[in-house]
């Protein structure tokens, strides 16, 4: 059987929260999400990064609309399914996820869309669309940084299993290296895991430069909270 899609992802809803199954080069990876409008959207960042080509999901929950609107609004292709249909099609091992089964069917297309008829307001549109422009500067921003510690043969652990920066990780190491650099916690008191850099192996110079772009992160950080505030009052009342 032909392959359709190189890569895609399959949703399920379970027990209020939402697992997505990205297929790729014959590799599958389930991330685990909670269903208000900040997870929504970090999802969207993920399948984003990863060039997703297509998803499917059940609108048969209560957050399954949402979902769709943040997606569609995102530029990514979602198809609608009914989950029931395809629970007992043949193929199945036994023991696999909703959400896998439905990647593994929409990678042969084997899934036959439902027709939607949700609408996506052009103002939600407008407000992830500058978000995800948000979210590709700050991306932009966290390898500037990232380049300039590796320069100096400092070790940054953020790699996935896939050799793939995982954003998240590089972030909280950002924090951390700035946190001990300087007296001005800028985060206002969030959690440090206390990662220990020695400062004295990097001249004056680049730490400066690592700070202004640590700033600026927080700047980006600052602009992209007051959007998802925003788009959370959208989503409220539509």
């Amino acid at each position: 059987m032909n392959i359709i899609y190189n890569n895609c992802c399959g949703i399920e809803f379970n027990k209020g929260k939402l697992l997505a199954c990205f297929i790729y080069d014959n590799s599958v990876e389930i991330r685990e999400y909670n269903t208000n409008i900040k997870s929504l959207l970090e999802l969207s960042d993920w399948l984003i990064q990863v060039k997703c080509q297509i998803i499917a999901m059940d609108n048969h929950s209560l957050f399954g609309e949402k979902l769709y609107k943040i997606l569609e609004a995102s530029g990514l292709i979602v198809i609608i399914i009914n989950v029931y249909t395809i629970k007992n099609m043949p193929g199945r091992i036994v023991k696999t996820k909703d959400c896998e089964w439905i990647a593994e069917l929409l990678q042969y297309g084997l899934l036959q869309a439902s027709e939607s008829t949700i609408v996506v307001q052009q103002k939600l549109r407008d407000l992830v669309d500058y978000r995800k422009s948000l979210v590709a500067n700050k991306k932009q921003e966290l390898l500037k940084i990232w380049k300039m510690l590796v320069s100096e043969n400092i070790k940054v652990p953020v790699m996935d299993g896939n050799g793939m920066i995982h954003n998240n990780k590089l972030e909280n190491f950002i924090w951390d290296f700035y946190n001990q650099s300087n007296t001005t916690d800028l985060r206002r008191g969030e959690n440090k895991k206390g990662i220990k850099i020695i400062n004295d192996i990097l001249s004056d110079h680049k730490i400066w430069l690592i700070n202004e772009s640590i700033v600026h992160l927080y700047e980006i950080n600052i602009h992209i909270k007051k959007i998802e505030n925003k788009i959370y009052l959208v989503m409220k009342n539509i």
